[in-house]
């Protein structure tokens, strides 16, 4: 093997590992490491070296756990190790082409390339969470376009550790989730909306702020930002309780997503590319959905990262010292120093055989070798995205994705129990009792004493004895109505208001005003009953107080619309009376304005609905 590196890097400088040859530092933005662009002297392929303080053990674990989650769209982790200084080193492949800081400098990305790129991000950073592992810091520096439209990310899990970042798996989903949404603030915008607690430095203006201290909404910026996606933003960043908790959510949210375009400028080298906003795509790029990669990546045999070969400096110079400049420090030359280091030990017999690269999903060619057993990838994600599963928790997790057998088997089973209750009730209840429950219920339907329309319909704290006396009516199903989201408000969790268990609910998200932050009139649930049956009062178990509710003759396709039968505001259990009585097979909960909850928020937490 020549001693000249490979992609014009400069010959004679230190070799580290038996095996790589550093030559000119790369720019990181990561306190206390250093990074040099550097070749494979076995494999005579360019890649990256990154030295790291000594006393890094932590560091080298973070790490360690990062190389066994592969992905094609992170940066791969090849070997990792300790220098007889005790200095760690971290070798990865190469992530040719521009950063997302680099683009972002020339102005925003067009909205569906914005969409493209956070959508490849996040369905990469989904992968790597389902193995336990997280980012913690991730920032346009870390996103890489290669030439031919794929995303990369560098960094994973070592750069949080180097940061000092650690939390816990729930909260590293939503922290991981949120800086995504940092970074499709900024694709869409040129600029970044600040972390305050974050120590590594982005090279972007700050996000311009509102007269209260609030983001501006990317649609502010940049008219020409969708505004499903400029919600999206303020939702995730602006209202810390609201927007995804995963990077899967995230994903559920952006898809589908077309093909990632690049270009690049004729004569300006390889720094000038940069991503499209207009023309057909150059390259197509076989995507890989969620689903297959972690099927694949169920590892094979003993999972680790193989021992690096012994640390040996040999001829082609000295080893800079920890303290060197983190970047612009040209290449390092082939002069010997006054002192060179040496170290007696070599290569053992036994050392590990390097093998070629195996080939990448879809039949592009895998850009590293693996560090890790790994098994054939599949096919994966086109412009029109497959659904990526959500693997939910106890605490968050939230999917979009209903299974409907789940969900008629409830239903079933909901129906057969209120048909036994009704049915024993009615057997075991004595003819006085049954006389005198009856003849209320009957009168009080159409003679509710009122002093005008208005008191008739209003909402009563508690459960009214009339209402308590007449017969529940089964309910088949309910959904939600979101004017700002097609999908709905959580519908993924509505069931939980009907499932009899009152330690369940749903709940809208959580906004800044009892107005839904001015972003929507409002939110509906669309009841639709086991039976056409008659309707005399509505029953909502909730928490907080306020707000506004009506029980509307409406469906979903028009929930404003329809006569009102019922409002009132939210108080605990509240009952709200039908004026007149609704005989219908549906009806519609339209919530025009938000109760507050306990610590001061604006949110709706529906635990039962029941119908009488």
């Amino acid at each position: 093997m020549s001693d000249q590196a490979s992609g014009g890097q400069a010959s004679g400088g230190p070799v580290i590992a038996s095996r790589y040859r550093l030559g000119a530092t790369v720019d990181d933005d990561i306190p206390g490491a250093l990074t040099y662009a550097a070749v494979d002297v076995v494999l005579d392929r360019p890649i990256q070296v990154r030295l790291l303080p000594s006393a890094t053990p932590g560091a080298l674990d973070a790490a360690r756990r990062a190389a066994l989650v592969t992905d094609v769209r992170l940066v791969r982790i090849v070997d990792v190790g300790t220098l007889p200084d005790g200095r760690g080193y971290v070798v990865t492949q190469d992530a040719a082409g521009p950063s997302l800081a680099e683009l972002l400098a020339a102005g925003p990305l067009s909205a569906d390339q914005a969409r493209a790129v956070i959508g490849e991000a996040a369905a990469a950073l989904e992968v790597a969470r389902r193995r336990g592992v997280h980012h913690l810091a991730l920032r346009p520096s870390a996103l890489h376009i290669t030439r031919d439209g794929r995303v990369v990310i560098s960094g994973l899990s070592l750069d949080a550790h180097l940061l000092g970042r650690t939390q816990n798996d729930e909260a590293a989903s939503r922290t991981d989730a949120v800086d995504l949404l940092r970074l499709l603030y900024a694709a869409l915008t040129g600029t970044w909306p600040v972390d305050e607690g974050s120590t590594a430095p982005v090279r972007l203006p700050a996000a311009p702020r509102d007269a209260s201290g609030d983001l501006v909404t990317p649609r502010t910026t940049n008219p020409e930002v969708p505004a499903d996606l400029s919600a999206l933003c303020i939702a995730g960043l602006v209202q810390d309780d609201d927007g995804p908790r995963t990077a899967g959510e995230l994903v559920h949210e952006l898809e589908p997503w077309g093909e990632i375009r690049v270009q690049t400028t004729p004569g300006a080298g390889d720094a000038a590319t940069a991503v499209a906003d207009a023309g057909p795509p150059r390259t197509r790029v076989p995507r890989e959905s969620i689903r297959a990669a972690f099927e694949r990546d169920r590892p094979s045999g003993v999972p680790g990262t193989p021992p690096p070969a012994p640390p040996q400096l040999q001829h082609g110079g000295a080893l800079p010292p920890v303290d060197a400049p983190a970047a612009g420090q040209p290449p390092v030359t082939s002069s010997p120093p006054a002192a060179p280091l040496s170290f007696a030990a070599t290569p053992p017999p036994g050392a590990p055989a390097w093998t070629g690269p195996p080939s990448a999903a879809g039949g592009v060619e895998d850009p590293f070798p693996a560090a890790v057993p790994r098994v054939a990838t599949s096919s994966g994600r086109g412009p029109s995205t497959y659904p990526v599963p959500v693997v939910t928790s106890r605490a968050y997790g939230r999917g979009r994705r209903i299974d409907p057998t789940r969900t008629a088997l409830v239903v079933a089973v909901v129906v057969i129990l209120v048909a036994v209750v009704l049915g024993l009730t009615s057997l075991f209840s004595s003819p006085t009792t049954s006389a005198h429950t009856d003849a209320p219920a009957a009168t009080t339907a159409s003679s509710t004493p009122s002093s005008s329309p208005t008191s008739s319909r209003s909402a009563s704290p508690t459960p009214s004895p009339s209402a308590s006396a007449g017969a529940v009516v089964a309910i088949s199903s309910v959904t939600t109505y979101d004017p700002a989201d097609p999908d709905g408000e959580h519908q993924e969790s509505i069931q939980k208001a009907i499932d009899g268990d009152p330690a369940t609910a749903w709940n809208t998200r959580t906004y800044k005003s009892a107005t839904f932050g001015g972003l929507k009139p409002g939110v509906a649930v669309q009841v639709t009953l086991a039976a056409t049956a008659q309707v005399t009062s509505v029953t909502l178990a909730t928490t907080g107080t306020g707000g506004q509710v009506e029980i509307r003759a409406s469906s979903t396709s028009n929930p404003e619309g329809g006569a009102v039968l019922a409002s009132g505001s939210f108080a605990g259990t509240t009952t709200l009376k039908l004026d007149p009585a609704l005989d219908a097979s549906s009806f519609v909960i339209w919530i025009s304005q938000l109760p507050t909850t306990s610590d001061g928020s604006y949110r709706l937490e529906l635990s039962e609905i029941t119908v009488r």
